[in-house]
């Protein structure tokens, strides 16, 4: 949306993700690389265990993992799981502010519902992540 809001067009928007998709934490997700993805799926959870400690807890105790719901937020972008308008949010300040955002992101969509998540058990966890319904509750 950034190029379209500046005159671009569908050259501009290609630009726009092939740039994105180099960045490595994005890269990351998009390639075979398993080592690089590993390392990604560390910080991301790493950082959900520092700012959310007891949705953290909850969801280890439950088996839940990053890997297991992380990727398809990442791989879409969260256009997938959020109504497009808010997608496009994301995505511009990610294209913005840097790859960065893109764990900020998770780790405050996970702050929104981390009541919730801590009230279920693995499979509703799984649910509610990989689709993000817990949002439309």
């Amino acid at each position: 949306l950034v190029c379209f809001r500046w005159g671009g067009g569908g050259e501009s928007a290609f630009c726009l993700l092939q740039a994105l998709l180099e960045r490595p934490i994005l890269n990351a997700f998009y390639t075979d690389n398993a080592e690089a993805m590993q390392i990604r799926l560390f910080l991301l959870d790493t950082m959900v265990a520092h700012s959310l400690p007891s949705l953290h807890a909850h969801m280890s105790s439950e088996g839940v993992e990053a890997g297991m719901w992380a990727p398809a937020w990442v791989l879409t972008l969260f256009a997938k799981q959020l109504p497009l308008p808010v997608a496009a949010v994301l995505w511009d300040h990610c294209l913005v502010l840097g790859e960065v955002f893109v764990i900020k992101a998770v780790v405050g969509i996970l702050k929104l519902v981390s009541a919730r998540l801590r009230t279920m058990e693995a499979e509703q966890i799984m649910k509610s992540l990989v689709s993000l319904s817990v949002l439309r509750e």
